[in-house]
């Protein structure tokens, strides 16, 4: 029975640890704002499980106490940084410099779901620093290792999937609910601003390597 209650705990301690990881607004977040404006509602939920799936994946690590593959993380952070940020970059570029005849459905029609969450997911596990993030929140909500329990580790993960899957879901509901009420020329200026947080987040990654 206090297995059962710990595993519990766990669990819902991992979902508020996935909320409060993703809730913040990044590149990811953006995407799905703008997916969802253009109609592409399954790909925004796509891109923003991507997400998620990495969250877990830096969860499992900071959980499992996986030193290997956090070392692995920290010796190549520089060139996880670099690939990260000119993909955010690009994909920023390729959103700014998209014609305001184009914003629309049909743009977005040639995304696939895979290439939505492989993208997101890419995003997400270029950046190490989220592993700083999950250790540093398992620190202070009382969350030890759990290297000596698979159950533990695998209750804290799916937690964390959860939560982090709950967000992306709740927002992309949210703009699902306002779509209706975004012109076309709104949808132009979403598209640019868009467009320049996205290349404002990943000249921040990009420089973040240099400027230390």
């Amino acid at each position: 029975m206090m297995n059962t209650t710990l595993l519990f705990l766990l669990f819902i301690k991992g979902v508020l640890v996935g909320l409060m990881v993703s809730a913040p607004v990044g590149p990811v977040g953006v995407l799905c704002i703008r997916r969802t404006l253009s109609g592409r509602y399954g790909l925004s939920i796509v891109t923003g499980l991507g997400a998620a799936v990495a969250d877990a994946v830096y969860a499992a690590i900071a959980g499992f106490s996986l030193v290997s593959i956090a070392e692995f993380m920290s010796q190549y952070n520089f060139y996880l940084r670099i690939f990260g940020g000119s993909l955010v970059v690009w994909i920023g570029f390729s959103i700014f410099r998209t014609p305001f005849k184009q914003v629309s459905i049909k743009t977005f029609g040639t995304e696939t779901f895979l290439q939505g969450f492989t993208s997101a997911f890419l995003v997400t596990i270029s950046n190490p620093i989220v592993l700083i993030v999950f250790a540093s929140v398992f620190t202070a909500l009382g969350i030890s290792p759990a290297e000596d329990s698979l159950s533990q580790g695998f209750s804290l993960v799916g937690g964390v999937l959860v939560g982090a899957t709950g967000w992306w879901v709740a927002l992309s509901m949210i703009m699902f609910l306002i779509h209706h009420k975004v012109s076309s020329e709104h949808l132009f200026w979403i598209n640019r601003i868009s467009g320049v947080m996205l290349l404002g987040f990943g000249g921040y990654m990009l420089l973040s390597v240099v400027i230390r």
